[in-house]
C-alpha cells in the first residue's frame, strides 16, 4: 500500500458506482486510479472528496493482475479551493488548468514534482479571488517550459520571469505570445498522441 497527496484532475464514472480518476500525485506524477464502489462508499471517499481540483491524502495500491492498473483505497479530502467555486471565471480557469495539465503531462515525467508545485501555487491564485487577463498565456507558457517544450529564446524571459504576484505589471508582450503558445502547444499535443 502507497501513501501519497494528489490534486484530482478529472473524474469519470463507469457503472453505477465506480469511478476514474486522473490524478496528478506529488510522489508519482500522473496517474490514472480505478476507485471502486467510489459513489456508494460513505467511509472511503466521504462528501465530494473526489472532485476535480481537490488536493486529497491517498492510499492506492497496484493490482496483483495488471501492474497498470492502480486501485484508489482511500482518499481524504486535505484542500477543498472553495474560493475557486465563488466565482465562474475562476472555476473555467480552474478546468482550464486541470485539463492542461491532463494532456500535457505524461505518466512517469520526471518533471513531475515541479507540476505539482506549480499546480498548488496556481490553484491557490485562483482560490484567493485573484486573476488577470494574463493568467492563461502565463501559466501555459510556464507549464511548456517546466515540460522542456518551450524553446529556448530570450522572447519567453519577459514572460517566464513573472510571478502570480506581478503579472499584471509591465505586461504589454503578454498577449502577443499567446498564438505562439498556443501552436506549440497543439504540436506537443499532437506528437504526444501521436
Amino acid at each position: 500500500m502507497e501513501s501519497d497527496k494528489a490534486f484530482v484532475l478529472s473524474k469519470k464514472r463507469i457503472k453505477e458506482t465506480d469511478l476514474i480518476l486522473n490524478l496528478f500525485s506529488k510522489k508519482a506524477g500522473k496517474i490514472s486510479v480505478f476507485a471502486p464502489s467510489a459513489l456508494k462508499s460513505k467511509n472511503r471517499f466521504a462528501g465530494g472528496v473526489l472532485d476535480p481540483s481537490h488536493l486529497i491524502d491517498i492510499e492506492y495500491s497496484v493490482s496483483r493482475k495488471s501492474d497498470s492498473l492502480i486501485l484508489l483505497k482511500s482518499a481524504k479530502l486535505r484542500r477543498s479551493f472553495s474560493g475557486i467555486r465563488k466565482n465562474y471565471t475562476h472555476i473555467q480557469l480552474a478546468f482550464y488548468v486541470l485539463d492542461l495539465i491532463q494532456n500535457l503531462s505524461q505518466e512517469e515525467d520526471i518533471d513531475s514534482f515541479e507540476i505539482y508545485n506549480f499546480l498548488g501555487l496556481t490553484l491557490e491564485y485562483l482560490n484567493k479571488g485573484e486573476s488577470s487577463i494574463y493568467f492563461k498565456p502565463y501559466f501555459l507558457g510556464k507549464l511548456l517550459k517546466i515540460l522542456g517544450v518551450l524553446p529556448l529564446e530570450d522572447k519567453w524571459s519577459f514572460l517566464l520571469n513573472k510571478t502570480y504576484n506581478d503579472l499584471d505589471k509591465n505586461n504589454e508582450k503578454i498577449e502577443e505570445l499567446l498564438p505562439e503558445l498556443t501552436y506549440i502547444k497543439n504540436r506537443y499535443i499532437s506528437g504526444v498522441n501521436a
